[in-house]
């Protein structure tokens, strides 16, 4: 016997298995921007959070009987990068960013960082997340949460009386784990404790953060729309924004710089004073070079740590080299004043005298 709805298009609906992501609708009043707007990529994120930490089911194979749960990561905390997550929702890792710190203010989540191991590699200051419950039932039933004294009832607002449908998002996980970060794609956290392996003279702040600051400063959308139509050059950008980025969240005592170990401080503070001419001249010099580059990343960062200087001096040559080059002009007008060669000369000084005898002899 079949069942049906009335509906054909509820009919055909019935037999799909939706799975992944549930988002209430009150997180759409309660996860909001400063001026209450939906905090829309927060959203979302916070519902793959939470689809993460739902537990797993896990039943008797022989009677199907509910045994127990499990969690769908391995470790105690979900492990989650923020380019995974850039990436996974199609936009971009700074975007991501803000939403995750947004969230960490509203308070439903923390960002941990952690030093990991995995195939005998070592990876510095990870990112974990992770959920607080009380905080996430707060933002998904906020008139269910209980007053702390009678003032609290009288007082109390109530946002939304209407049962509190849940909303399946397309679309489903396959990933148990989310892998280490990539090469220098680590998080650093902020902090004010002072200990011996901070050796930094610069303020210790997220590799994100200084990601932006760098970007701003360098002029980094100038120059990607310059030379959106080069792609040597966009590569050249796109690898040197990623050693500066490594270099001023390094906490090493020193770093390697055309051949030479200098403080690590001094080599960033040359590259947080770097602008977009800086930046230009660092990649022109580049594509310049005609021999063979072996060690790039070693050759942008020495080419990046001396920009400031060799731009200046390239201007100076430049301008000796225009004085030098002045438009000699003659005494008579201010027309530029002809290279004449010697035999020019000769030949037009006879023309002249055979001139003069001619009209001698005319005059006589």
């Amino acid at each position: 016997m079949e069942y049906t709805s009335g509906n054909e298009i509820a009919d055909r609906l019935s037999a799909m298995n939706f799975s992944g992501n549930v988002i209430p609708p009150t997180w759409f009043k309660t996860v909001t921007k400063e001026k209450g707007k939906p905090y829309l990529l927060a959203i979302i994120i916070l519902s793959e959070i939470v689809y993460w930490y739902r537990p797993i089911e896990i039943r008797d194979e022989e009677t199907g009987e509910f045994v127990g749960y499990r969690t769908k990561f391995k470790k105690d905390l979900l492990q989650k990068s923020y380019q995974s997550l850039a990436e996974y929702y199609h936009v971009s890792k700074r975007q991501v960013t803000a939403a995750i710190v947004a969230l960490e203010k509203i308070g439903v989540i923390k960002r941990v960082f952690r030093e990991i191991t995995k195939a005998g590699k070592v990876y510095n200051n990870v990112l974990f997340i992770q959920l607080y419950p009380d905080k996430l039932q707060e933002l998904t039933y906020p008139q269910r949460v209980e007053p702390k004294n009678m003032k609290d009832v009288e007082n109390a607002k109530i946002i939304d009386n209407t049962p509190l449908p849940q909303k399946n998002v397309t679309g489903c996980h396959q990933k148990m784990e989310e892998p280490p970060t990539k090469k220098c794609e680590t998080n650093t956290e902020n902090t004010k404790e002072i200990t011996n392996n901070t050796l930094n003279p610069i303020f210790s702040v997220h590799e994100d953060n200084y990601k932006q600051c760098f970007l701003e400063q360098i002029g980094y959308d100038v120059i990607k729309a310059d030379y959106k139509d080069d792609s040597a050059a966009s590569a050249v950008l796109e690898q040197c924004v990623e050693i500066a980025v490594c270099v001023l969240n390094s906490k090493k005592r020193k770093i390697l710089v055309n051949s030479q170990w200098q403080p690590i401080g001094i080599v960033q503070q040359k590259l947080l004073s770097l602008n977009l001419s800086h930046m230009r001249f660092v990649i022109a010099e580049f594509l310049k070079n005609k021999t063979e580059v072996k060690k790039i990343r070693s050759y942008l960062l020495t080419c990046m740590v001396n920009a400031v200087y060799g731009l200046e001096i390239k201007t100076a040559n430049n301008r000796i080299a225009n004085s030098k080059q002045k438009v000699k002009t003659n005494i008579f007008n201010s027309f530029p004043q002809r290279e004449i060669s010697k035999m020019q000369m000769d030949s037009l000084e006879k023309k002249l005298l055979c001139a003069r005898s001619e009209y001698c002899e005319k005059s006589v």
